[in-house]
């Protein structure tokens, strides 16, 4: 080969891997516009653990959480600072990475509220890649750092994993494929894919309700969203009836270790059960598996942190109070938040006579005495904002 072909072949290789770096760097420079708010929820609480320093009171888990726990209103009720760090479809390890961090960084919390929501496994099933890595796929790179994914990977002994999470952390092309992919199908078809009016919502909810995403009261009659919720509960895998069920133990094992963590500091958990609409509680218990998290919570009990179960299962939450099939609006986040302020409260004002399971107490609306920014009016006012520019 001359060397003019060599010498070729070297400044092709070159263009070609500088045009690479200058995609690369182009998708994340524009990310925003590609994530929507799942990833951004994820990458905001990892980035919130440092905001949440001061903080005295954390939140953690789920959508259920991140909805139906208000920092303010905790705040309001207990006379401590409180911050929630809770991700949509958040994991029991996503839970104990944030909690680690967060006191890596410095935090010292007296308190944290965690809801429980990692179901049993489908027995047939409990030799595949756990539920928790593959439904979280896309969100997980932006929690984990390099620590982290071996941790993780490590715990699922699942090698595969490792690989795609550093693969999809180094190169924002594969990490965010599947949304190229529909913004290139959007823009053959004429119209725009980009997520940023929603993140830009999201964010400034987020911000003002110290890390809850607040949600509107859902308009939709009570028998559609009776008729939704049916058929969402029955297509999810933890909802059918007739499975065998068995033990969790990705979950299990990141649960003992998210209670030794705060065991180690001194932190006392409570354990929320939270409410759901009728028909996907009526459901769970269908199913087993709300028996089967009952028996988790009572497992949790058996730590030596301290651990309080905050049951709000059956507090008469009906269908006026729920935006969708499981998360409360902001009437129903409120009072839930009140309730489990005052549980709060009185557990460190008086930790003798506190019971270690807590029934919350019936529903009533306790939105007027503590307004929060909701979904809708964060976009109204933002709206507005650019209206007046």
């Amino acid at each position: 080969m001359s060397g003019r072909i060599r010498g070729a072949m070297s400044w092709g290789l070159l263009g070609t891997l500088v045009l690479i770096a200058v995609v690369e760097w182009r998708l994340a420079r524009n990310d925003v516009h590609l994530a929507g708010i799942g990833p951004l929820c994820w990458r905001g609480s990892r980035c919130a653990t440092r905001q949440a320093l001061r903080s005295e009171i954390l939140c953690f888990r789920t959508s259920l959480s991140k909805s139906g726990l208000l920092p303010r209103v905790i705040e309001r009720r207990t006379g401590r600072s409180a911050y929630n760090l809770a991700v949509f479809s958040g994991p029991m390890a996503s839970s104990y990475f944030l909690l680690r961090r967060a006191l890596e960084a410095g935090a010292r919390p007296v308190a944290v509220v965690i809801d429980a929501q990692d179901g049993p496994i489908d027995r047939d099933r409990r030799r595949e890649r756990p539920e928790a890595l593959t439904s979280n796929w896309r969100t997980w790179p932006e929690l984990l750092d390099l620590r982290d994914c071996l941790d993780l990977s490590r715990s699922a002994r699942d090698a595969g994993f490792f690989a795609a999470m550093i693969l999809a952390k180094e190169l924002p092309s594969y990490r965010s494929r599947f949304e190229i992919r529909s913004s290139i199908l959007a823009a053959f078809q004429g119209r725009s894919d980009s997520t940023w009016p929603e993140t830009v919502w999201f964010q400034r909810n987020l911000t003002i309700n110290q890390g809850a995403f607040v949600l509107a009261r859902n308009p939709q009659s009570q028998a559609r969203r009776r008729e939704d919720a049916r058929l969402a509960a029955s297509s999810r895998p933890g909802m059918r009836r007739g499975i065998r069920w068995a033990r969790n133990k990705l979950s299990a094992s990141y649960t003992r270790r998210f209670l030794d963590l705060a065991a180690t500091h001194g932190i006392t958990v409570f354990w929320l059960l939270p409410p759901l609409s009728p028909e996907v509680q009526a459901q769970r218990e269908r199913s087993g598996v709300d028996d089967y998290l009952t028996r988790c919570a009572q497992k949790a009990q058996s730590h030596s942190c301290p651990v309080i179960v905050l049951d709000g299962r059956h507090s008469g939450y009906d269908w006026r109070v729920f935006s969708d099939n499981s998360h409360l609006d902001r009437h129903g986040a409120t009072t839930l938040s009140t309730d489990v302020a005052a549980a709060i409260r009185h557990s460190f004002a008086h930790p003798s006579a506190v019971p270690r399971w807590v029934v919350l107490p019936a529903y009533r609306d306790l939105a007027t005495d503590f307004p929060a920014e909701d979904l809708a009016q964060s976009q109204a006012a933002l709206i507005q904002q650019a209206r007046r520019r």
